[in-house]
């Protein structure tokens, strides 16, 4: 059983870490128009529908045809209409959306290179290891239940 001493020392340390911080690095590298390029640019023949673009981001088809909107003014994607029904709109990557999906993985490999490099392979798979094995632990029974006084 933890001691109040070694728990009130990981209350204090663990914000060091900034565990939150760097996951908000993570995500907002897929936020938006990056995480619209990269599901494009994985997705068969670089194209998907605007409602599977909704579904994958978990966002309104409203706030997609925004950021699709966005996109296109910036000549990275291609809107039509489906062929067979009118009321689904096809986005696809254009060239120029190619090839900046293409830089920005580029990117994001190099960066992981750099980070193995100067961590190590095996200190990474430990902290991927260890993070996975502290969010389960973190989830069971999370948030803490007031009692009822």
């Amino acid at each position: 059983m933890a001691t109040k001493e070694q728990i009130e020392y990981i209350a204090y340390e663990l914000p060091k870490a900034h565990p939150a911080n760097l996951l908000k690095i993570i995500n907002d590298s897929n936020a938006g128009i990056g995480f619209v390029l990269k599901l494009l640019y994985a997705a068969e023949g670089n194209r998907l529908s605007a409602g599977a673009i909704s579904e994958a981001m978990c966002v309104s088809t409203a706030r997609v045809a925004v950021l699709l909107k966005k996109m296109e003014g910036k000549g990275l994607i291609v809107r039509a209409s489906d062929k067979n029904d009118a009321r689904v709109t096809i986005v696809r990557l254009s060239e120029q959306g190619k090839q900046a999906a293409k830089e920005m993985r580029d990117r994001m490999l190099d960066h992981i290179s750099d980070v193995i490099d100067r961590i190590g392979m095996e200190k990474l798979e430990q902290f991927i290891a260890l993070s996975v094995e502290v969010k389960a632990a973190m989830e069971e029974d999370f948030p803490p239940k007031l009692s009822a006084s």
